[in-house]
């Protein structure tokens, strides 16, 4: 076997198998060969799983991943490729609607990649079930906190680990408990070995500190899966691997459910460094779990209440990015704290899994509008009707702007009303606040991407908020 692409000679190379042979060596005690599988596959934003691709494989860099952790062998460039891989598959996740799924998690996209991407080369074997890599990457992210947590790669990224990884795996457990079946199964396509891939995924999961608040619903979840598999019958291969055709592996079946019925179930225990990565004020916890026993909210599992609240604190922090000037604003931290929960409730509720990039557009939509109507409603001395009147037509104008090529870009921070106009305290308080909320819509990298049929609608939308706002001084 060739070491440094672990396969055999006159078959072409793949990240996959490569790391997975590394992965091996390592938990045999052997030094792995991670530093040559990055040599051989690195690209730009992720590493590639074989020389003629074009989309990635989210898998194949978990694997990437571990076998880097796992490897005892360290070099200049290893924190680097690790950060790098670890924010692409974060990325990957934070844009996902639904479940993560891999390139070749459905049957249309392997066939489209075979015919489209693999000229003479062949179809990696991969699973079609979504919690295949759902797995992989609980496996891999755990190992890298073990690591991290012991001070091995200390020079890792705090922010990343904070604001990446966490809120990932947070999100993760919460899907898989929420996805679990009535009789304990995992999945459709293949219910006994995707059942094997969750037991494994929350088994990994339980490194996390915040798990402690999910500590019964894990065990049940466990147990009611293991249960499933001792007592399922499987009378063929369920077919979760593709290449040129889909086909089921029993000994692979059988390896996954061995390790789900058999792994330990001792509850792992981390050190201050990642206990404070996702560290919480438990006065305030306690204080909105008693809210919740009382109301409407008082009729949804309690854990799934809690687990959205604590999802909420962790994606704050990517959600100030894109609201840097609105957050900061007197008495909306608490209307913040509310929009994220209302938000990722909702979500999680109705397991509609939808992507934390869209989520987090609307709730920067709820707060900016808050923020607008906050404002004017303080804003209550004016001049004059008049006013009123110049700053509801300069609204007009500065959205009409966006429907005109011709006429120059609002971005935040312009203002909407002529730099020559005498404004009263009132006046202006409402110009800045209106030119940011413009501002914010129009600076917005998705508007790029936009159809010329969902600017306008946006910009009418934006137009109605606005104009309304400021009517609403008039009444």
């Amino acid at each position: 076997m060739d070491t440094h692409s672990a396969v055999a000679p006159g078959i072409e190379s793949d990240l996959d198998d490569s790391a997975k042979s590394s992965i091996i060596l390592s938990l045999f005690g052997r030094p792995g060969f991670s530093a040559r599988i990055v040599e051989h596959f690195d690209s730009s934003n992720c590493l590639k799983t074989y020389n003629a691709e074009r989309v990635p494989s989210i898998s194949a860099n978990y694997n990437a991943l571990l076998s880097m952790v796992l490897d005892s062998e360290d070099y200049h460039s290893k924190i680097s490729i690790m950060q790098k891989v670890t924010a692409y598959v974060c990325n990957s996740w934070w844009d996902t609607d639904g479940s993560l799924d891999d390139k070749w998690v459905s049957i249309l996209g392997a066939l489209m990649i075979f015919y489209v991407e693999a000229d003479n080369v062949p179809l990696l074997e991969q699973s079609l079930s979504a919690y295949y890599p759902a797995m992989l990457m609980a496996r891999s992210f755990a190992e890298l906190l073990r690591a991290w947590d012991t001070g091995r790669f200390s020079q890792f990224s705090r922010v990343l680990m904070q604001t990446n990884v966490m809120p990932t795996l947070v999100q993760c457990l919460i899907q898989i408990l929420q996805s679990q079946s009535l009789d304990g199964s995992w999945g459709r396509k293949g219910p006994n070995e995707e059942t094997a891939y969750a037991i494994l995924t929350l088994l990994s999961l339980r490194v996390l500190p915040l798990a402690q608040f999910f500590r019964t619903e894990l065990a049940s979840a466990i147990e009611r899966g293991r249960s499933f598999l001792k007592t399922s019958q499987v009378h063929q291969p369920e077919c979760l691997c593709v290449e040129k055709v889909t086909y089921g592996s029993a000994n692979l079946a059988k390896a996954y459910s061995v390790a789900a019925l058999y792994a330990s179930t001792d509850e792992p225990s981390l050190g201050r460094a990642v206990t404070e990565l996702c560290s919480m004020h438990y006065k305030d916890l306690a204080e909105f779990g008693s809210l919740i026993d009382h109301g409407p909210l008082s009729k949804h599992p309690r854990w799934l209440i809690l687990a959205s609240w604590i999802d909420g604190r962790l994606c704050v922090p990517q959600l100030q990015r894109s609201l840097e000037d609105a957050c900061d604003v007197p008495g909306l931290v608490e209307y913040r704290e509310i929009t994220v929960f209302q938000w990722i409730f909702s979500n999680h509720r109705t397991g509609l899994a939808l992507s934390n990039r869209f989520l987090c557009d609307m709730m920067s939509v709820s707060i900016w509008k808050d923020r607008l109507v906050t404002l004017l409603d303080d804003a209550s001395v004016y001049q004059s009707r008049a006013e009123l009147e110049q700053l509801i037509d300069a609204i007009d104008t500065a959205v009409e702007k966006e429907n005109h090529p011709s006429l120059p870009h609002m971005s935040n921070g312009d203002h909407i009303l002529n730099s020559e106009s005498k404004r009263s305290k009132g006046l202006s308080m409402a110009e800045d606040t209106i030119s940011a909320f413009l501002g914010f819509f129009t600076d917005h990298n998705g508007l790029s991407r936009a159809s010329r049929h969902d600017r306008a609608t946006l910009q009418n939308e934006v137009n109605y908020v606005t104009t309304s706002s400021g009517l609403k001084l008039c009444v």
